[in-house]
């Protein structure tokens, strides 16, 4: 089934605020097939990586990127779209 509603969420060093970010998506009130989070990390130094992998083995619809740059927040966009 396709997912209804995307969400992109573009990030640098969010250890501290991502796992809540994440959390607050999955209790949305739709069908959590419904809902696709891709996710793109411009160069974290932090373990932004390792908060996304934890929850990627509850939430098969948690895609995610890493560059070791930041490209803008444009630019950045554009890639997870395309």
């Amino acid at each position: 089934m396709q997912p209804k509603i995307s969400v992109i969420i573009v990030v640098k060093n969010a250890e501290r605020t991502l796992a809540q970010c994440l959390e607050r998506l999955r209790r949305q009130k739709y069908d959590e097939s419904r809902i696709e989070v891709l996710l793109m990390d411009g160069g974290s130094t932090d373990d932004t990586a390792d908060v996304v992998a934890i929850r990627q083995r509850d939430y098969s619809q948690l895609a995610y990127a890493y560059q070791d740059f930041r490209g803008g927040i444009d630019r950045d966009i554009e890639k997870v779209v395309s």
